[in-house]
C-alpha cells in the first residue's frame, strides 16, 4: 500500500471513529443531568475514557494522516499535543512562534511521540527554533530508556530495522519519511539525561 492511501486510511477510520465517540460523551452527559447533576464514579470514567479517546485520535489523525501546506493555529498546535502531557508525566514546552503547517505539525507530533515512549517515567521537553530555520527539540528525564536501534529508523533513509516493525514503533521510521518529505534531515545527540533533535 502506498504512503499517501495509507495516510488516508487512517483518516478515515480516525473520522469514522470520532462520531461515537462524541455520541458517547453526550450520552454521559444527558445521563448526568438526568440524575440532578450528580454524576457516578461510573459516568465519571466513561467520560474521561471517551475524552481521552477523542484526543488520542485527533493527536493520531494529525500524526498518522495526510499532510498538507494548511497552517495551524496555536490552538490547534495545543489541541493536537495535548494528550501527550494529559497525565502530567510529561511536561512539553512550545516555543516556536513562525507559522507551523499541518505537515510540520505531523513531524512535530511523532518525534514527540517517539520520545514519550522513550520516557516512561516523564521529563520536560522543549522545542524551539533556531536561527537556522530548524527545530531543536531537547528532552530531559533522569530515566531515560533509549533504544537506538529505534532511532535508527527515524534517521537512516533505509528501510527500518526489524525493530522498528511493531506498530507501537511506527512513529520512528515514518518521522524519518516525513522529514524527508519536508526536505529536512534529523540529527539525534544522546546524553545521560537528555535527549536533543534537531529537525
Amino acid at each position: 500500500m502506498s504512503d499517501d492511501l495509507s495516510h488516508l486510511v487512517c483518516a478515515r477510520i480516525c473520522h469514522d471513529l470520532v462520531s461515537p465517540l462524541g455520541a458517547i460523551s453526550n450520552g454521559v452527559e444527558l445521563l448526568s443531568l438526568s440524575n440532578e447533576g450528580q454524576s457516578a464514579p461510573e459516568l465519571d470514567l466513561i467520560s474521561q475514557c471517551a475524552d481521552e479517546a477523542n484526543a488520542r485520535l485527533l493527536l493520531y489523525r494529525v500524526a498518522f494522516g495526510l499532510g498538507s501546506d494548511t497552517v495551524m493555529s496555536d490552538a490547534e498546535i495545543h489541541e493536537t499535543l495535548a494528550p501527550l502531557t494529559r497525565h502530567g508525566r510529561l511536561t512539553l514546552q512550545w516555543e516556536i512562534s513562525a507559522p507551523v503547517t499541518r505537515s510540520e505539525l505531523r513531524l512535530a507530533a511523532l518525534i514527540l511521540m517517539a520520545l514519550e515512549r522513550e520516557m516512561p517515567h516523564g521529563g520536560h521537553v522543549v522545542v524551539q527554533a533556531g536561527e537556522d530555520g530548524r527545530w531543536y527539540i531537547t528532552a530531559q528525564s533522569p530515566r531515560l530508556e533509549i533504544r537506538s536501534e529505534l532511532w535508527a529508523g527515524m534517521t537512516q533513509h533505509a528501510e527500518p530495522p526489524e525493530a522498528c516493525e511493531a506498530p507501537s514503533v511506527v512513529q520512528f521510521p515514518l518521522a524519518g519519511r516525513v522529514a524527508a518529505s519536508l526536505g529536512r534531515t534529523i540529527d539525534i545527540r544522546f546524553e545521560p539525561e537528555r535527549i536533543t533533535i534537531t529537525a
